[in-house]
């Protein structure tokens, strides 16, 4: 059966809920690839939230991208999230509390999407556990070169601009349980950013002091059909 996703936000130390989305709030499918990829409205709302906490409080936030099918023990403890760094049970409970809150759900009608939504595909992220960054901007012109020149294929046979949206998949937690999770290249990398505290700037802002492997033309996700 098909795995459904809530995209949920914490503030940076995951002690305290800043909401939740629900696909269908906007006009979106709850499976993982239905709608993860650059030009989504739905993933661009979510990008647009965090980057609202992160830059409006200059601090990191929690992101996670939940499955229902989701587990303490096989998503977290198996993949030895636990005694990192940081306290991932309590983490990974409190995400999912906060997906299970009808309460938390965030709509298109707030007013930090809409404040930031037009910079969501020029946003980049710090992990500051792994210490690497991506920019979106920078994916998308790689991903698009790479396209042209015929290195990578087309999800789904659809036009070149539906490219993957590596913040879904960065932190996804539970991918790989259902129909609809992404298995393409790259596994390595799904939920790698999961529970990670993230700052989120503007492309073109300087980077935050610090050491930051830039993953943007690494993590390339594309999943091959038929």
């Amino acid at each position: 059966m098909g795995q459904y996703y809530t995209p949920v936000i914490l503030n940076g130390t995951g002690g305290k809920s800043i909401g939740s989305f629900s696909p269908f709030d906007y006009e979106n499918t709850m499976k993982l690839t239905e709608h993860s990829y650059l030009g989504n409205n739905f993933v661009a709302a979510v990008v647009a939230k965090a980057m609202a906490q992160s830059i409006n409080n200059d601090r990191p936030i929690t992101l996670a991208w939940l499955g229902d099918y989701a587990t303490l023990d096989e998503d977290i403890r198996a993949k030895g999230y636990t005694g990192q760094h940081r306290d991932y049970e309590r983490i990974f409970l409190r995400v999912q509390k906060t997906a299970k809150n009808r309460a938390t759900r965030i709509l298109p009608v707030d007013s930090e999407i809409r404040s930031f939504l037009k910079y969501a595909d020029t946003a980049v992220f710090y992990d500051t556990i792994r210490h690497e960054k991506l920019s979106l901007s920078a994916y998308k012109e790689v991903i698009i070169a790479k396209r042209k020149s015929g290195e990578m294929s087309s999800p789904y046979g659809e036009p070149e601009y539906l490219i993957f949206h590596p913040i879904p998949l960065l932190t996804a937690i539970g991918n790989g349980k259902g129909g609809g999770d992404y298995r393409g290249n790259h596994l390595e990398w799904i939920g790698k950013w999961a529970l990670h505290p993230l700052l989120i700037t503007i492309n073109g802002s300087p980077d935050p002091e610090g050491e930051w492997k830039d993953i943007s033309e690494t993590v390339l996700f594309e999943e091959k059909r038929g």
